[in-house]
């Protein structure tokens, strides 16, 4: 295995610490419906908020540079200690360096790669600062993931090679499917009996022609994100492709001991609209207390349809009892609920 792949880190909390109450609603000033959506995703994430609601960040950073860790634990607290009221997440918006701003519209996707990539950032300098050697981040912990891609010459000679590639989201295609699981399934397809004959009969060469590749999951992230490409030539896709609340993603590594792989849905980011250009961005999460939330910007509301939705972001947490979880069914089709 390329020493590179993260390894399981115990301190990674998969539950709440304690029930507390469901936090702010997020003011929408000028278009940033893709922030408050986002960040409230992150802020339901439960391995990422018991770090930074108990100030476990800044006990330590000395702020010497613009931390984004620091703002985002800020603004977690300010979230949970405002419960039926309102904020405006304006340290979280003014950190990103100009590239979101307000009166400006950006897909929820790119803002919540640029801050997840940023957090990571500002948690190794603290590391830096403080003279600390780490090997990974707490965001690394949490949402990164790696891919095993296996690319096999099928004209000459059959060379092999192997590679791992990280990622933090993954996206599926979803124009042909009705479910995440004929995505999961249409993405990391097994390999043909084709393939293997030649990954049994590979040689080595010095050139490479037509190749086929596949992918397979290598190592899991404690948070699973996943990105429904929703985007067809410019076009909006505008189907339900459903989703289960609990997810076995055994199915889909590149090695598995026939253990589950579990995770259980904890917040849907939706895209609302007909179009990719314009529309409007919210999400429902799991709170603490274990019910369902709707996050529209100011309004927050008990959700009764976190699984109907025209989903466009997933976010699952890793089960801390897989033996005891069965993989849920999916809403049919017809449940089409909310845009």
């Amino acid at each position: 295995m390329d020493k590179t792949l993260k390894t399981p880190d115990d301190s990674v909390e998969l539950n709440w610490r304690e029930v507390i109450p469901v936090g702010a609603g997020l003011e929408n000033k000028g278009n940033i419906c893709y922030v408050n959506s986002v960040l409230q995703c992150l802020t339901y994430t439960p391995p990422l908020t018991n770090y930074l609601l108990y100030g476990e960040h800044s006990k330590t950073c000395r702020g010497y540079a613009v931390c984004m860790m620091c703002a985002m634990e800020e603004h977690v607290k300010q979230v949970f200690c405002n419960p039926g009221r309102v904020i405006y997440p304006e340290a979280m918006l003014n950190l990103s360096g100009g590239r979101f701003k307000s009166g400006f519209m950006h897909g929820a996707r790119r803002y919540l790669q640029f801050t997840l990539k940023a957090l990571h950032q500002s948690y190794l300098n603290r590391c830096r600062l403080n003279g600390q050697s780490v090997g990974t981040s707490l965001v690394q912990q949490i949402f990164h993931g790696y891919l095993q891609v296996t690319t096999i010459c099928g004209e000459c000679c059959g060379r092999v090679s192997q590679r791992y590639k990280l990622f933090q989201i993954l996206d599926l295609e979803i124009k042909k499917m009705d479910s995440i699981r004929q995505a999961l399934t249409q993405r990391f397809q097994a390999l043909t009996q084709g393939f293997q004959a030649q990954l049994i009969s590979s040689k080595s060469c010095d050139c490479c022609c037509k190749s086929c590749k596949t992918e397979a999951i290598q190592d899991l992230p404690t948070a699973l994100v996943i990105s429904l490409n929703r985007s067809d030539g410019g076009k909006k896709i505008t189907k339900f492709v459903s989703y289960p609340e609990t997810l076995d993603m055994s199915p889909f590594m590149s090695q598995s001991s026939g253990a589950p792989e579990i995770y259980n849905l904890y917040a849907v980011l939706v895209h609302s609209g007909s179009s990719n250009r314009v529309g409007h961005f919210y999400s429902h999460v799991k709170a603490s207390d274990g019910k369902w939330y709707l996050m529209n910007d100011i309004s927050v509301s008990k959700s009764q349809s976190s699984l109907k939705q025209k989903a466009y972001i997933l976010f699952y947490i890793r089960s801390p009892n897989p033996a005891d979880v069965k993989n849920s069914p999916e809403p049919t089709s017809s449940n089409t609920g909310a845009a």
